[in-house]
């Protein structure tokens, strides 16, 4: 059962949303912490029909596994904050941080990553840092634990919570008609997001996965890496954006994960707009307690290395995630030390170095096999022998090209400004267009043309 299924949208979701208005608001986390048991028995089974989904999902690893994350944090949490010894505190933290990282490195290895691991991994390391380092209390509440490490909204996908962002919203669970309609809107816009542009702009890429690399032509191979970076982009945007709604609908603030990524001048301002929680992640407990950019540029440059064969490592242990990261890491060095002034002082020309380089590196990060790769930038660049169908590219520009031209529209803040404007100016406008989304949506749906999302793989 997943975000964009009839099950979730039609019968999951809205049971969860009425209940929540018929319990107290002091029950809302135990109803919160029922429905996200089930909602991971029915994504581990993968089978909406009661009794079936419950059973497969219960006997999953996938669905045990988060269980043990969560029971043995709780308990560490605890521990660490009432352990007075500062070696004990110390020990308790480094054993955390094992039990924590090394499923996750072990399951990259075997490239199969159970649902969610990768993100609540992430949410465990920073509890325990955070509880260590005082910036957050051991939660007394199973329950409320529970809630902040697996809420249904984002266990798949995230956004990366850190406690003490989140703890207040558990106690109060607040609920307002704005946060209503706001919820709602964000909820619906996400699915667009997803079912609309991602799955519809996926279909170029997918339809040169048939076809095959070797036969392709050179426009047709751009036409592909500019499909699939905005797919990447839709679908997991979408994802962030529906589970950013659900909480509000919930009484949670969750955090924002991106923020119009495409338009950046720079490699380093795209990766501070792209999964934003994931980069203050990385930036919070990696690259600042190696000493960020303090002594010096050799430390400095040596901490964004560690970084960024860290991110390579977390989106999979494949050589070309490996060089996808040493990449990014080339070009943040180059831009922060060379003519990362230069691109931000000529807008026009940083616009067109990232409308270059994002398809490029996307392409790094899509081709999982180098021979693969290799190939699809020999076509990219034309050498790498004649298309079979030298006019290809006609074919998909007719059907698909629309779509794309819609992708690279609506990945500008554009759309949103004139969608903001109406709300502001004549609310009543933004129902239609909201309804239209949601429908048009469900008719994607159910013409079962609408993908697993992708960050899934990772």
């Amino acid at each position: 059962m997943l975000f964009n299924s009839l099950a979730f949208i039609f019968i999951f979701l809205p049971v969860v949303l009425i209940s929540t208005f018929l319990v107290s608001r002091k029950k809302r986390n135990l109803l919160l912490f029922i429905a996200s048991i089930l909602f991971m028995l029915f994504a581990c089974g993968t089978n909406f029909k009661l009794l079936k989904g419950l059973v497969t999902g219960f006997l999953k690893v996938d669905f045990w596994l988060l269980i043990g994350y969560v029971v043995i944090n709780f308990f560490i949490g605890f521990g660490i904050q009432s352990q007075e010894k500062p070696g004990g505190r110390k020990a308790l933290l480094i054993t955390a941080i094992l039990l924590d990282s090394v499923p996750l490195v072990i399951y990259k290895v075997l490239g199969s990553v159970p649902l969610g691991l990768s993100f609540y991994t992430f949410q465990t390391v920073s509890y325990i840092v955070d509880v260590y380092q005082g910036k957050a209390r051991a939660e007394r509440s199973f329950v409320k634990f529970f809630v902040y490490m697996a809420m249904f909204p984002r266990i798949l996908q995230g956004p990366i919570i850190r406690f003490g962002d989140l703890g207040p919203s558990l106690y109060s669970r607040r609920i307002s008609k704005q946060d209503l309609f706001r919820g709602l809107e964000d909820l619906i816009i996400g699915l667009g997001l997803k079912v609309i542009l991602s799955g519809q702009v996926g279909r170029v890429w997918s339809g040169i996965q048939g076809i095959g690399i070797k036969s392709i032509s050179t426009p047709l191979a751009w036409m592909g890496a500019i499909a699939y970076s905005l797919q990447l982009y839709f679908d997991f945007a979408g994802y962030s954006r529906m589970a950013i709604g659900m909480g509000r609908l919930m009484g949670l603030e969750l955090p924002e994960n991106f923020n119009y990524p495409y338009i950046s001048k720079t490699m380093g301002e795209f990766w501070r707009r792209w999964h934003m929680t994931l980069g203050s992640w990385f930036r919070d407990y990696i690259y600042i307690p190696l000493g960020g950019n303090r002594g010096g540029n050799f430390k400095t440059i040596r901490n964004l290395l560690v970084v960024w064969l860290f991110t390579g490592f977390w989106h999979g242990f494949g050589w070309n995630f490996i060089i996808w990261g040493l990449l990014t890491f080339l070009f943040i060095v180059l831009e922060r030390y060379i003519f990362g002034n230069f691109l931000n002082k000529t807008p026009v020309v940083g616009h067109l170095y990232m409308l270059i380089l994002i398809p490029l590196m996307w392409m790094v990060f899509a081709n999982t096999d180098l021979v693969s790769l290799g190939r699809y930038f020999g076509r990219l660049f034309g050498v790498a022998g004649k298309a079979i169908t030298p006019n290809d590219y006609v074919k998909y520009m007719q059907t698909y090209g629309l779509w794309l031209l819609g992708g690279i529209v609506f990945a500008t803040p554009g759309p949103r400004k004139i969608y903001d404007f109406l709300r502001k100016k004549i609310p009543i406008a933004v129902v239609p267009i909201l309804l239209a989304i949601f429908w048009v949506s469900v008719y994607w749906m159910v013409k079962g043309q609408s993908d697993p999302f992708m960050y899934f793989h990772f």
